[in-house]
């Protein structure tokens, strides 16, 4: 009896002395862990294949986290910034053509080095100095040519122009913005005008396009403009 109290003695041991090993071998996992997370953290790694373009910082400083390191620079893709006069604005869709051109490099033909892009959007803001919102354009530039804050020329396919001009005297200005003045079934009848950016033609007149208010073929009232209402009764003379 005497021998198997001793023997039940020695296995409670045992036990006890694999739970405490059990339990270092646990927290010698949670420590591995702890090490490795630090560790990963003292490695900085880039999200997009690029180029280090401003280092901002040293070797030897302490690094709080969230301190940006550098700034990396995509060279395969650009992002061109270019003001479009507000008035233009609506008739800029997402993906429309562009042709960007950097008079400081030269390309293949020895000429100014030209890429094609396409608009991603416009910044929501506008600018009231330049009455002109930012249109963002996207370049492809594969075999990074192209640095970094390089000034670039761009024309962007807007689409056809309007097919309605007018020249001042042929519209009015109120007080709420530009109107003209159609004839419906002999009398005046009020349009407001959204006009685009004048055009000045050989003459030395200015053409402004209609972007909304006017349809083409619409006869409209040209004479005596400023005492002309809504509504009022037209006197129609033949040609």
């Amino acid at each position: 009896r005497a021998e198997r109290i001793r023997a039940e003695e020695e296995a409670a041991v045992q036990e006890a002395a694999a739970a405490a090993a059990a339990a270092a071998v646990e927290r010698a996992r949670a420590a591995l862990a702890v090490a490795e997370d630090r560790l990963a953290r003292t490695r900085v790694r880039a999200p997009f294949a690029g180029e280090v373009a401003a280092p901002a910082v040293e070797v030897g400083d302490w690094l709080a986290p969230g301190r940006p390191v550098c700034t990396l620079l995509d060279r395969g893709g650009l992002e061109v910034r270019a003001p479009l006069p507000i008035e233009e604005a609506d008739r800029a869709a997402a993906g429309a053509p562009a042709r960007i051109r950097f008079p400081a490099l030269a390309g293949a033909d020895g000429e100014a080095l030209t890429l094609a892009g396409r608009l991603t959007g416009l910044e929501p803001a506008a600018d009231p100095a330049s009455r002109s919102r930012t249109a963002v354009i996207e370049v492809r530039d594969p075999e990074g040519r192209v640095p970094a804050g390089a000034f670039a020329e761009v024309e962007l396919d807007l689409g056809r122009l309007a097919a309605i001009w007018l020249r001042p005297q042929e519209y009015r200005a109120d007080e709420g913005g530009p109107v003209a003045f159609v004839v419906v079934a002999g009398r005046a009848e009020r349009r407001p005008l959204r006009l685009g950016r004048a055009r000045i033609d050989a003459a030395g007149l200015a053409w402004h396009p209609v972007l909304a208010g006017l349809e083409p073929g619409q006869s409209l009232v040209t004479d005596n403009l400023e005492r002309v209402e809504d509504g009022a009764p037209l006197l129609l003379l033949e040609d």
